[in-house]
């Protein structure tokens, strides 16, 4: 597949930083050719340059569209998207829209951290509006620097914000938005401790999705996260579109020191959240989103709340999820405790039935 990933301004520098960003996503089924559109303005900064820029990013498109199979739109205002989906016949992403719905599978509210001052901010609340996400809007910041200082701004600098969106604004995830911070969403994720989007990833994924006809995803809630965390990833399934099947991971048993305290929860703490994830979420959205339970592996719960969650699943007719025989010290505890294979402890519980994934 042939992704055409369009810098909308005519910038040298930030053309180059979302070929570097999207190094790591190239492989031999995949290949990202990044391209500007040189008769832009150099940054777009005002309601005119994002005119312009549309303008421009229509025309490259509507020339181009026979040599690619999905493109995106690498800038936050999303210039031309909506022409450019009326005019051609290729699936087309933009940053800001997918980053909203990924930023929504981290939680409730996000916020959005622009490279410039006071005067993005009024810009920014229009294309929130126009997407719909006014009520998931937690705050918009900026660092203060033009779009291609931007590229330079340090770690410290950013998280400084970040960590203002999340103590003042209880942003649950951050948006980077500016191109200019293409690349660095992972980085900041592992600094700050929060879920940071730069939308590279995102929207070549959404693209690459669309494209090859995708229609369904499975992810799984785990419970250290904020259970608000649930209500976003549902929110983003009923927003795209897309069918989805989510779980609401369980562990009560710490096996490993790594696992954090908060991550293990009571038998009936656990049954009782799972429930209310079913009964909120369960066969919603005209059906598409499906909720299921999940003991994270055998070895992470213990068998009344396996037990429990797979009655659970009988009672509502949904997914029973488990992750089986992962690891050789995952079997070796099973038999070591319990004189028997993994698949064989399952059995002996009565859970292995059409349930079973």
């Amino acid at each position: 597949m042939k992704i055409l990933l369009v810098n909308p301004n005519s910038s040298a520098l930030i053309t180059k930083t979302l070929s570097h960003a999207v190094t790591p996503l190239q492989s031999e089924t995949l290949q990202i050719e990044v391209v500007c559109c040189p008769d832009a303005p150099s940054a777009i900064v005002s309601s005119y340059d994002e005119l312009k820029a549309g303008l421009s990013v229509t025309d490259l498109l509507l020339r181009k569209e026979a040599n690619f199979d999905a493109a995106v739109i690498g800038c936050f205002a999303d210039p031309g998207l909506r022409a450019v989906r009326e005019l051609i016949q290729k699936p087309v992403a933009g940053l800001y829209e997918s980053s909203a719905i990924f930023a929504k599978f981290s939680g409730r509210k996000y916020s959005i951290i622009a490279s410039g001052d006071e005067s993005d901010i009024s810009p920014w609340l229009g294309s929130v509006r126009n997407l719909g996400d006014t009520e998931n809007l937690a705050s918009i910041r900026y660092i203060g620097s033009t779009v291609e200082a931007a590229v330079t701004a340090s770690d410290a600098q950013i998280c400084k914000v970040i960590e203002q969106c999340r103590k003042k604004d209880g942003a649950d995830a951050v948006i980077l938005g500016c191109a200019a911070f293409a690349g660095r969403g992972k980085q900041l994720t592992k600094v700050s401790g929060l879920p940071i989007i730069d939308g590279i990833c995102e929207s070549v994924k959404m693209a690459e999705m669309i494209r090859t006809g995708t229609t369904c995803f499975a992810d799984s809630h785990y419970i250290v996260q904020k259970d608000e965390n649930f209500d976003g990833m549902a929110a983003a399934a009923k927003e795209t579109g897309i069918r989805a099947i989510l779980c609401r991971a369980t562990q009560n048993m710490k096996y490993h020191p790594d696992v954090p305290g908060e991550a293990i929860e009571n038998t009936k703490t656990a049954l009782e959240k799972s429930e209310a994830c079913i009964k909120k979420y369960h066969k919603t959205a005209n059906g598409r989103i499906r909720v299921g339970v999940e003991p994270i592996t055998p070895i992470d719960c213990n068998a009344e709340t396996i037990q429990g969650l797979f009655a659970l699943a009988e009672k509502y007719d949904t997914l029973f999820q488990c992750h089986a025989a992962e690891t050789i010290g995952e079997l070796s505890i099973v038999k070591n405790e319990h004189k028997m294979g993994i698949m064989e402890y399952l059995h002996s519980l009565n859970v292995l039935s059409g349930f079973v994934k």
